[in-house]
């Protein structure tokens, strides 16, 4: 409130009247929570659960930001030619979406492959969606309003990249709790098939139910990832439906 009282605030909050930054602000916003928000699961999933070291699971996850750096120069080159930067972004998010959509098809027992196709789908999503968002945000401001815009715009951005980090950290936790109460209510020590299970397995002793318990765990915390994934694809269809909510005009235009 007292940006908008003072003449000369650090952040002029009066620029938000601008439809086109307002928008925009908030659509780097949820892309700053679906990009970092990802950061986050991959990384968990990969090391704690797929058992990769953290060489390999940076290897299998680079993919994503070799497509991001190629879509972000194509985004450039594409917008100096007069691309329409809302069929940019919307081609952006649709990547995104699906790359985000096959990670909901994740499990404890699928081969890099899966995971770097993926990756590639939303890294390439990623890039398209952040240049042409850029553009469209000061395509209404005037030169002299563009830096304040400018640290609004990014402001926005870290913003929605610490809320996403929370976010999916939270839902990762609370879900697999959730998932290891209702699958450890159907565990039934009394139950024939589970004894066959152990002794299909090999596993005999006390340390059966050490196994047991280590593989419902794992199979919860996959549970919370895959609802964080879900998040994330929800927070990439929302950009889609900010960015039809905006018009597209030349850098400068009112």
């Amino acid at each position: 409130m007292r940006s908008l009282e003072i003449a000369h605030p650090v952040v002029n909050l009066r620029l938000l009247k601008d439809r086109a930054l307002a928008l925009a602000s908030l659509g780097i916003g949820l892309f700053g929570l679906a990009l970092y928000g990802t950061m986050v699961v991959l990384p968990i999933y990969l090391q704690n659960y797929m058992g990769y070291e953290a060489q390999t699971a940076g290897l299998v996850m680079a993919p994503q930001g070799i497509g991001s750096w190629f879509s972000m120069w194509m985004a450039g080159w594409l917008l100096n030619r007069g691309a329409n930067p809302r069929l940019m972004i919307s081609a952006g998010v649709l990547l995104g979406s699906f790359g985000t959509w096959l990670s909901l098809h994740y499990s404890l027992e699928i081969s890099p492959f899966w995971i770097i196709w993926p990756g590639v789908f939303r890294g390439l999503g990623l890039g398209l969606v952040s240049i042409p968002l850029f553009t469209m945000a000061f395509s209404t401001l005037s030169k002299a309003e563009t830096p304040e815009g400018s640290g609004i715009f990014n402001l926005m951005r870290n913003l929605g990249g610490s809320v996403g980090i929370a976010f999916v950290s939270t839902i990762m936790t609370e879900e697999a709790q959730s998932a290891w109460n209702q699958m450890g209510g159907h565990v039934n020590p009394f139950s024939p098939a589970l004894y066959r299970y152990f002794g299909m397995a090999g596993i005999h002793g006390q340390v059966r139910w050490a196994v047991l318990e280590q593989e419902l765990e794992r199979q919860a915390a996959m549970r919370g990832i895959l609802d964080a994934f879900v998040f994330l694809l929800g927070a990439f269809v929302a950009v889609l439906l900010i960015v039809l909510a905006m018009k597209s005009r030349r850098p400068g235009s009112r």
